[in-house]
């Protein structure tokens, strides 16, 4: 809960530093952070349930990997969103095991960034703005339990499965976030994604202000 996370102001500018801890304890920091949607060669998404232990958003299921690049150097580079890369790249060793050489800086197509704010419970937050990252790739795993609880490979028609609310059911629980990007942006990258030059021009650099 010590790590540094990069505080921004709306444009993404960076204005210093806040413990974890600070950045999520409500009312919240506004805090650089990163969404990874892995798909392996078949085009089917890795998903996550969080892990019970989580501070926010516990057992709920979301993206492939969320977390947040630390104030360091090699992770507040911006050339080619390289700092935010590197922090993929280090998460997804830590949470699913992806061993570090499998991938590259070079893999992750960043799509673009959302701003939004979600409160978990009246003690915590996320208050974030996040880039959104792309990858293609067949990758081992080795689930951290005390980050992920279960994953699960899903095509297009399985995601809208669990993003459903049918009446007089209760709703798979997905993170806010996910559903967010799900519902904005995954589904037209989803039928792209075998079309690189395409994927890359549904890609911008805008900050998206959205609200869950």
């Amino acid at each position: 809960m010590n790590e540094p996370l990069i505080v921004v102001n709306e444009n993404d500018q960076v204005l210093g530093s806040a413990s974890k801890l600070a950045s999520h304890k409500a009312p919240g920091v506004l805090h650089r952070a990163f969404s990874v949607l892995l798909f392996n060669p078949s085009g089917q998404l890795l998903v996550q349930r969080r892990a019970s232990s989580k501070i926010t958003f516990p057992d709920c299921w979301a993206n492939t990997c969320c977390s947040h690049p630390h104030y360091v150097s090699s992770e507040l580079e911006s050339r080619n969103e390289l700092g935010v890369k590197r922090a993929a790249l280090r998460k997804l060793n830590q949470e699913l095991g992806i061993p570090v050489e499998t991938l590259s800086e070079d893999d992750f197509l960043m799509m673009t960034k959302v701003r939004y704010r979600a409160d978990s419970g009246s003690e915590w937050v996320e208050e974030e703005l996040d880039y959104i990252l792309v990858v293609r790739a067949d990758v081992e795993l080795a689930i951290n339990t005390n980050e992920v609880s279960e994953v699960q490979w899903l095509n297009p028609e399985q995601l809208s499965e669990m993003l459903s609310r049918p009446d007089g059911k209760e709703p798979v629980s997905v993170a806010p976030w996910f559903r967010l990007i799900s519902e904005h942006f995954l589904f037209g990258w989803w039928s792209v994604l075998d079309d690189p030059v395409a994927l890359k021009k549904a890609s911008d650099r805008e900050i998206h202000r959205l609200k869950f």
